[in-house]
């Protein structure tokens, strides 16, 4: 009998000295077991006024702003503010990290993880604790990552730890790329159409442009995977470009083992060089695909007046024809368009001498556009303000852009110029 005893009472511990799961599967005190799983850094980063450029408040370019991991970058996705501090919040897409290339500690599952936030030219690196312990099916670690800049330096802080400050660097950076009235596409599966295989494009800077050096693009075919690292030094005659403020036109030219192909989507990201002499910051890629069958681009051919000679007499409502190589929109996108005043007639050159720089607008009757003739190809463009006599005039059309008839911008390659007596 104490022998059946001793036996039933070894039975009865079974399930406490092997676990209650490992008998019963049930925990008596439902603790979920903590295991290792894929870690995943939720990002969201806080930046003053100062880093947040007028386009990012706007939402129009707050893309351009991104974390790179692994070589990998990660573009902004979402923007909220100012909150009652004047900062706006920027969230970015779920970064999984990735162990082969980070160290975790075994034991706890913590790592440290580095990470480069790239922001109105500034290059801020900074470094979160991202843990792999989870009771769901990934180990989400929501960070936000606070940027303030005090005195000429940039503090990042994490969970409440503030890094060493880094000055701020003197760069200039790309604000937007557009191909006509189109943002030039951020999305490899979504690339902008153009119809040409040597096509305009107008890259906006954060500062208006003296001068740009020492550039370098990088240029791959998605199809073939062919890619090209151009440079100023090596490569300047593929592009034409023409500086207009803020905007930058530059036209692919092209040539033999660089010129575009048909039905292909380029990767095209600039990733260096000098503008006004500060260095430029590297931009985002972008993605644009030729058409199959590319068409040649509408242009601008002649550039006429209402006088018998080239000047125009320094009185009002005197007018300009443009007369393109096929129809075009009746008017610039926006309708407007920048008048420059040089103090002579041979000072187009030498833009230290301008006079006076006026942006006129249709909305305001300052200038207007009608078509002439039929085709829709003559547009016909009136000043209605005075202007001075012996004067050298260049007008430019400094956002839109005039557009053909079936969408795809107008290359003007220079500016168009008219001269008074």
């Amino acid at each position: 009998m104490r022998k059946l005893f001793v036996l039933f009472l070894l039975i009865s511990l079974v399930p406490f000295t092997v676990g209650c799961n490992g008998l019963w599967d049930f925990d008596d005190d439902d603790d979920p077991v903590v295991t290792a799983k894929p870690a995943v850094v939720k990002p969201s980063v806080v930046l003053p006024p100062s880093l947040v450029s007028p386009s990012i408040r706007a939402q129009q370019d707050y893309t351009e702003v991104f974390i790179v991991y692994n070589n990998i970058e990660y573009y902004s996705n979402g923007i909220t503010g100012p909150d009652a501090n004047g900062d706006y919040t920027l969230t970015f897409p779920d970064i999984t990290i990735d162990k082969n290339v980070t160290s975790f500690n075994s034991t706890t599952g913590i790592a440290t993880v580095n990470f480069t936030l790239y922001v109105a030219g500034q290059t801020v690196p900074f470094t979160v604790q991202a843990s792999d312990r989870s009771t769901a099916t990934t180990a989400v670690n929501n960070k936000t990552i606070s940027v303030t800049v005090v005195g000429g330096n940039i503090t990042v802080t994490v969970d409440g730890t503030a890094a060493t400050p880094i000055p701020v660097a003197t760069k200039q950076y790309i604000s937007a790329v557009k191909y006509g009235t189109t943002r030039v596409s951020v999305d490899s599966a979504n690339p902008t159409m153009v119809n040409s295989l040597t096509p305009s494009f107008t890259v906006f800077f954060d500062q208006d442009v003296k001068t740009i050096t020492n550039w370098t693009v990088a240029v791959k075919n998605v199809g073939t995977g062919n890619s090209f690292n151009l440079t100023s030094a090596n490569n300047a005659a593929l592009f034409t470009t023409a500086t207009n403020g803020k905007a930058v036109t530059v036209k692919v030219v092209g040539a033999t083992g660089y010129a575009l192909k048909a039905n292909s989507t380029y990767e095209v990201q600039f990733t260096g060089g000098k503008v006004n002499g500060d260095d430029l910051a590297k931009g985002r890629k972008r993605y644009i695909k030729t058409l199959a069958t590319p068409t040649a681009a509408t242009t601008l051919n002649t550039v006429s007046n209402n006088t018998t000679t080239a000047l125009l007499t320094a009185t009002a409502s005197q007018y300009i024809d443009l007369t393109f190589s096929a129809a075009v929109a009746a008017s610039p996108t926006d309708g407007k368009i920048t008048i420059t005043r040089y103090p002579t007639l041979n000072d187009l050159t030498n833009n230290t001498n301008e006079e006076i720089s006026t942006t006129l607008e249709s909305s305001n009757s300052k200038v207007s556009f009608a078509f002439q003739g039929t085709g829709n190809t003559t547009v016909r463009v009136t000043f209605a303000d005075t202007l001075v006599a012996n004067k050298f005039y260049k007008a430019t059309y400094t956002s839109g852009a005039w557009l053909d008839a079936n969408g795809y911008p107008v290359e003007i390659s220079a500016p168009i110029t008219f001269g008074t007596k």
